[in-house]
This record gives structure tokens, C-alpha cells and sequence, in this order.
């Protein structure tokens, strides 16, 4: 890790990723944690597979921990768009469209090596079902939380 130059008065630029850290009167404790956050992601394994999160937003509390849990495990997590309303509130809500939101979806699955299906108590909408199809027509490997847990993604 090296300081690669000095920007201006109140920055430096870190060699190693190009974040800015601020100088904050001369302190090193800034330059020093910015050390401590490199090391820290160092101990993250880095497996490089893509995973899409895929299953009802009403279980968004699942969604949070799963993509927790993967990418401590070293996965690049793919999530839901918004949590915040359900599907019928989408459709008639004139900042979000649920439309918009799937295609989206759909495109993240495209870019994954993998999806994961948060089938909590068994449960798969419409919309989920329609992205397991489209993982199938893309040869996409499919997990289901209910059936392989989160223990088998290693």
C-alpha cells in the first residue's frame, strides 16, 4: 500500500485504488484506516461468480441476509431494484414501473453466472417464476434457498 502523490493541500490519493483520503490537519489515523479497509477486504475470498438474487420482495429481510452472507463468501450479489412497495402499488406508481423494474431483473440474471431462489415457506410468484424461466433458457445454475441453503454456494 502506497501513497501514490499528494493532490492538493487537503487530499491524498491512495496508489493502490485512487480514493482520495483527506488529510484532516496533518492526522495519518485517516491514511491508516483507509490501510485497515484494504486489509480487511484482503480476507474476503474473491470466487468471481455472479449471483442474482431472486423471490418475492415481500420477503426483503431474506434478501438483505442472503446478499450479506454471499458476498462475505466472496460472491458478487445481484439484488431486487426497490423493497419498498408491492407489485400492485408498482403498476399504478408514476416514479416506478414494475415493468421497467423486471426487465431490469431479467438483465442482471443475464450477466449472472447463477441465480438463487428465496423461496421462503415454499412460496414463488409470478414473477419469480418468470425469472427461473428465463435463468433455464440461459443455462443458468438454479438454486433454491428452501432446497440447497445458502451452506451449499461455496
Amino acid at each position: 500500500m502506497e501513497l501514490s502523490q499528494t493532490l492538493s493541500d487537503d487530499y491524498y490519493c491512495c496508489g493502490d485504488c485512487g480514493a482520495l483520503i483527506p488529510k484532516e490537519n496533518n492526522d495519518p489515523n485517516a491514511w491508516y484506516a483507509h490501510i485497515n479497509l484494504h486489509k480487511d477486504a484482503s480476507r474476503i475470498p474473491q470466487n468471481g461468480k455472479i449471483i442474482t438474487l431472486c423471490g418475492s420482495t415481500r420477503f426483503y429481510k431474506t434478501f438483505d441476509d442472503a446478499n450479506l452472507q454471499l458476498t462475505m463468501k466472496g460472491y458478487l450479489v445481484f439484488s431486487i431494484g426497490s423493497h419498498t412497495m408491492d407489485d400492485k402499488q408498482l403498476v399504478y406508481n408514476k416514479y416506478m414501473n414494475k415493468k421497467l423494474l423486471d426487465f431490469t431483473h431479467k438483465q442482471k440474471i443475464k450477466l449472472s453466472d447463477s441465480i438463487l431462489v428465496l423461496d421462503v415457506d415454499g412460496y414463488i410468484g409470478e414473477s419469480t417464476k418468470s425469472e427461473i424461466e428465463y435463468a433455464k433458457k440461459l443455462k443458468r445454475r438454479i438454486y433454491y434457498l428452501s432446497k440447497d441453503g445458502l451452506e451449499m454456494l461455496t
